[in-house]
């Protein structure tokens, strides 16, 4: 599959994926052969198509002549799997759903202590209207506000109800937000105590876990944001141009965290506090300190 792929030919922006079908008789396949690409041989996303040597498509062939199970990635990120008739289902039919399904069996098979996010957090998007309370002021966090990169709030401010447009998710101190909104950018924080409640987009969910003594909330944020968890959300992630990626409910509750020994739990939890702390801290000063430069 590939973004523009269609751009010059069809003037089609499309995200595209190809499904080649072969009439096989009374033969069995016991195997499906599946591949998202990268590179397909030309610049994609412009009217004119301009050829170079970066081509996924080369190596797909050659992966499907030799017969070989295992993941192959190319030079260019592009991967291609022979994934088993019995692991197919009727959720989707695109190669990096059925890459995210091996890789959750890799991680179970490893015999790695994990269970499903939905059997250790609750996840949650509690609605709310600021609009029918008009004069109060709410905390009003926008996605942007959240730090792609630190996870941190950047900004945030207070408005009254009466400017806040539409339903909102309600949230208070010591929730996790966690943006399904174009997810792989791993906008994920968890509300300092200087926010008693504030509402924000309904693109995010709401995670609280169900024990803090099995995974803290400062835990589950670190794990949220491990290599464990984004390897899992990026092959999750569902979408088209049009639409806009997003990482459904169903499929959230399904991510596979680690689950920690209760040292291990209080430890990574006191760490996870002081980085937190420091950086907010740091980002309110900064905006304290251009704000009264401003004024």
């Amino acid at each position: 599959s590939s973004l523009s792929t269609f751009l010059g030919l069809l003037k089609s922006n499309s995200k595209t994926c190809l499904l080649f079908l072969k009439k096989k008789g009374d033969v069995k396949l016991d195997y499906c052969f599946m591949a998202d690409a990268k590179e397909i041989g030309f610049e994609v996303g412009k009217k004119d198509y301009k050829r170079h040597n970066k081509n996924d498509l080369i190596d797909f062939v050659l992966h499907f002549n030799s017969k070989i199970q295992e993941i192959k990635t190319t030079e260019w990120g592009g991967r291609s799997c022979f994934i088993k008739q019995s692991m197919l289902d009727t959720a989707r039919l695109d190669a990096k759903y059925y890459f995210m399904k091996l890789y959750t069996n890799y991680i179970i098979s490893s015999g790695a202590n994990v269970k499903k996010l939905s059997d250790i957090a609750i996840i949650t998007q509690p609605i709310t209207n600021p609009s029918r309370n008009p004069e109060h002021e709410y905390y009003y966090l926008e996605i942007p506000d959240i730090s792609e990169d630190t996870g941190v709030i950047t900004n945030i401010r207070k408005m009254k109800g009466k400017y806040i447009n539409y339903n909102k998710v309600k949230f208070k101190t010591g929730d996790i937000l966690f943006t399904r909104l174009y997810p792989d950018k791993n906008r994920i924080v968890i509300v300092p105590e200087e926010i008693e409640e504030g509402v924000c987009s309904n693109e995010i969910y709401i995670i609280r876990p169900k024990n803090s003594k099995e995974i803290d909330p400062y835990v589950l944020l670190a794990t949220l944001k491990s290599s464990m968890v984004t390897n899992q959300v990026k092959d999750m992630i569902a979408g088209s141009s049009s639409s806009r990626p997003r990482l459904s409910y169903d499929l959230l509750k399904e991510i596979l965290i680690p689950v920690l020994s209760s040292d291990k739990n209080q430890e990574i939890a006191q760490t996870m506090k002081k980085i937190i702390r420091v950086h907010w801290e740091s980002s309110q000063s900064y905006l304290g300190g251009f704000k009264a430069v401003m004024s």
